[in-house]
């Protein structure tokens, strides 16, 4: 039996963070959470199988400094950051692109979310 992909989400707030768990589930995907950026990079072994939705506004790193840090260790698992459209720390596209980083938008719908998730795991 395949294993399910794990969804990796990582967001300083409480109440956001249970809501997504929430969505995930409820798509039938696996889900579990970090509420901060130290947690989820300490992990070891480290899974190849799922992908990770990240907040860019972390209390202890951005969420890009995660991409690249995730990156650097050879890590090449799907990442999606959600950000506000005036978040400062959002570098160019070609840039984003280099990380193999796609974005989510503040605010999101949940299909929106639900859809860029399955995106993901399918590449």
């Amino acid at each position: 039996m395949e294993e399910k992909a794990t969804v990796y989400v990582i967001a300083p707030d409480d109440a956001v963070r249970d809501s997504i768990e929430l969505l995930i589930e409820t798509a039938d995907l696996a889900v579990r959470s970090h509420a901060s950026a130290a947690s989820f990079v300490n992990m070891v072994p480290f899974p190849n199988n799922g992908c990770v939705l990240i907040d860019q506004n972390l209390p202890d790193m951005t969420g890009l400094e995660v991409v690249e840090h995730l990156r650097g260790r050879g890590i090449a698992v799907p990442i999606i950051v959600m950000t506000s459209g005036a978040d400062p720390g959002m570098r160019s596209a070609p840039e984003r692109e280099r990380l193999r980083v796609l974005l989510l938008e503040k605010p999101f719908g949940s299909g929106r979310l639900i859809n860029l998730i399955q995106m993901s795991l399918s590449r």
